[in-house]
């Protein structure tokens, strides 16, 4: 605990007057890709590998008990 409050200590003697406070030590950016409208895959090309389906969906074993 000691040295937990000396590093507190150091860290309050800082000059910090004029810095912007942040939520993270780097600046970031959005590295998500924009949210623009594509096409998507051909229905039966991936409903092609699939080992169960209906006409539209993939049919998957019920994983929820009691449900």
């Amino acid at each position: 605990m000691e040295k937990v409050l000396g590093y507190v200590q150091k860290i309050e003697s800082l000059d910090v007057d004029g810095i912007e406070p942040t939520a993270h030590a780097i600046l970031g950016f959005d590295a998500l890709r924009e949210d623009a409208e594509r096409p998507s895959l051909d229905r039966e090309a991936v409903l092609g590998n699939a080992p169960k389906r209906t006409a539209e969906e993939f049919v998957t074993p019920k994983v929820v008990e009691g449900a």
